[in-house]
């Protein structure tokens, strides 16, 4: 399952999408008549050509109803969030947009629809949003409501990347790094765009907060990000003193620099460090274990199992 990461339309075009607007023309008239059927569907249809005092009060509306869409989204209250985003997609709120695209490509609160999700996701992109343009460079990578095209997929990701957008960046890196979406590995070009990590926006996601539960062999660290994460963090393991570390990028961490013992099955200490955009956990383990990592909403979920139990299966 792919991971998706979480402003009013300008009749201009944006300038940081120089390069998303390469996009085949079919494509984006098959995007754009998706759209248009889901405007048709609504029953107040909001015009984004109103006079200035209307344009404030539908601003300040979709943040309300954005507001309470994202604090259902976290209580995994997804038929209520599905609502309050819908509302605020009305007045063209690009981050509720983003979250309706999510939604219907993971099936949350609604029937997966692949289709409608490359449609949101679409729109937040053109209102200027650089999450979803990377989302929809996920959507041209897997084919994924669109027709699979690696040169739109790796437009999409510069164009969010140009904007700012870290994980795009890191995407960027990878591509380059290791000849993915039928492009050469390209060392220099790899290291021009790391280079960007250093002089690019703030970070655009953060840690709320980690919890530890311990599940028969199994032990639970689930992450709580401000919003959905594009991708699951890196890892690497050291083997001597046991340990795994976990790197969020373009991640900041409300926690400051946090350190707990632990004492949880194979798990004995747990620190969380921030260093420029990039968080760090490092879990300390008694003995080696593995480690599963995925995505649920808002939050990372990493599953560390007694390794003599992964080589039985």
């Amino acid at each position: 399952m792919p991971n998706w990461t979480i402003a009013l339309k300008d009749a201009r075009r944006p300038r940081v999408f120089g390069a998303m607007w390469s996009v085949a023309g079919q494509a984006k008239k098959r995007l754009s008549g998706h759209w248009r059927a889901l405007e048709r569907k609504r029953a107040s249809p909001v015009s984004v050509s109103c006079a200035a005092f209307a344009f404030v009060l539908a601003c300040a509306t979709a943040h309300a109803d954005v507001k309470d869409g994202v604090a259902a989204y976290r209580r995994h209250d997804y038929a209520a969030a599905l609502r309050e985003f819908q509302e605020a997609g009305r007045h063209d709120d690009m981050h509720a947009l983003n979250y309706l695209g999510i939604m219907y490509a993971e099936g949350l609160g609604t029937p997966r629809d692949d289709e409608t999700a490359a449609a949101y996701f679409y729109k937040a992109s053109v209102l200027g949003y650089p999450e979803a343009m990377a989302n929809m460079g996920r959507m041209h990578e897997l084919g994924l409501g669109v027709k699979r095209d690696y040169q739109t997929a790796i437009s999409e990701y510069r164009a969010a990347a140009n904007a700012g957008f870290k994980p795009a960046i890191m995407r960027m890196v990878e591509i380059f790094e290791k000849g993915e979406l039928g492009l050469a590995p390209n060392a220099a070009l790899a290291d021009e765009w790391r280079a960007r990590m250093r002089t690019s926006a703030p970070s655009v996601n953060s840690i709320e907060a980690v919890t530890v539960t311990a599940q028969k062999r199994d032990i639970l660290i689930r992450v709580a990000m401000g919003a959905p994460p594009l991708m699951p963090p890196t890892s690497f393991a050291i083997a001597n003193p046991a340990r795994i570390v976990f790197d969020f990028w373009g991640t900041a961490s409300r926690l400051g620099t946090s350190a707990r013992e632990v004492n949880e099955g194979g798990l004995s200490r747990l620190k969380v460090v921030q260093a420029g955009d990039r968080t760090r956990i490092v879990v300390n383990l008694k003995r080696m274990m593995q480690q599963r990592t995925r995505i649920d909403g808002a939050d990372v979920l990493i599953t560390l199992s007694a390794k003599d139990r992964e080589s039985s299966k």
